[in-house]
């Protein structure tokens, strides 16, 4: 049940970024519908748009807030971008600030009864966990924070500081998840301001160094793959599964082999323009 969640969880993560670049035009309604449809939820237009995306379980009255990571061929890619590099100095802009208001209005519009949960990933997971943080009606609302790969700075609270009480509350709610070799979330590999970290096993094998960093960022890892916590055995391989559809995505191990840095929901450009020091992103930049 835990698996399923947080694959549930990462696929609405996920589809923010469909309606990020498609929009709401029924395409990009279809799209998103699409890669959630096993979790018994569906996007509501009404209650979504270019940063959050909003999903609601017809049975159960549930509802899931997405919040969508940097994502430079969106319209708000500039934006995004803007947002990365005041974060790296432990800053939000406005941009970031505005998405906590977007999730109060969203929650307001929902009926007061419905469970609510969320999730984000990269700069949708700082950006999600800056509303859990920052506004006592999403705290009281949402049941459950997952991230993925959340923007984390070591150095910099990052509007993320709280009080030991509101810690404690946060602490039962909030999971952030990530790969190994993430270079985004890297310093939950230290501390986290609230809630628990959890990093996992990254296979590999065969990579070099910049493509390893990158591909540890990809989104795929949570809503498609088999996920092994670090420093555990990893289980029996079960018998292998017929190969599935081509999916929406393509991986950052194509992109990158093929020197296009420039993925559908995990853009290498941006990471590089936050993290531009790293040995990865100059590697790339030599590719020129």
């Amino acid at each position: 049940m835990e698996k399923t969640r947080i694959r549930h969880a990462a696929q609405f993560a996920k589809a923010a970024y469909v309606v990020g670049q498609q929009g709401l035009s029924e395409r990009g309604i279809e799209e998103a519908d699409a890669l959630v449809a096993d979790t018994g939820f569906r996007l509501d237009p009404g209650l979504s748009g270019a940063n959050i995306s909003t999903f609601r379980n017809a049975s159960t009255g549930a509802y899931h807030i997405a919040h969508k990571g940097t994502q430079v061929g969106a319209s708000t890619g500039l934006s995004d971008l803007i947002a990365d590099a005041y974060f790296a100095e432990g800053r939000n802009t406005a941009h970031v600030k505005s998405r906590l208001t977007a999730t109060e209005r969203i929650i307001d519009r929902i009926d007061p009864a419905a469970t609510v949960t969320m999730s984000g990933h990269s700069l949708g997971g700082h950006t999600a966990s800056y509303a859990l943080a920052n506004s006592d009606k999403v705290m009281e609302r949402v049941s459950a924070l997952d991230t993925f790969d959340a923007a984390s700075n070591p150095i910099f609270g990052a509007g993320l500081s709280v009080s030991d009480k509101r810690r404690a509350a946060l602490d039962a709610k909030v999971t952030h998840h990530r790969m190994n070799a993430d270079v985004v979330s890297k310093g939950q590999r230290w501390s986290v301001p609230f809630g628990q970290a959890v990093t996992y096993k990254l296979d590999s094998k065969g990579m070099g160094t910049v493509e390893r960093a990158l591909y540890a960022h990809d989104i795929d890892h949570f809503s498609d793959g088999e996920l092994v916590v670090k420093g555990e055995k990893r289980a029996p391989e079960p018998e292998p599964a017929p190969a599935p559809e081509p999916t929406l995505h393509t991986t950052i191990r194509d992109t990158v082999a093929s020197g296009n840095t420039s993925a559908p929901y995990v853009d290498a450009g941006s990471l590089c323009r936050q993290y531009p020091q790293l040995a990865e992103c100059k590697a790339i930049g030599n590719r020129g």
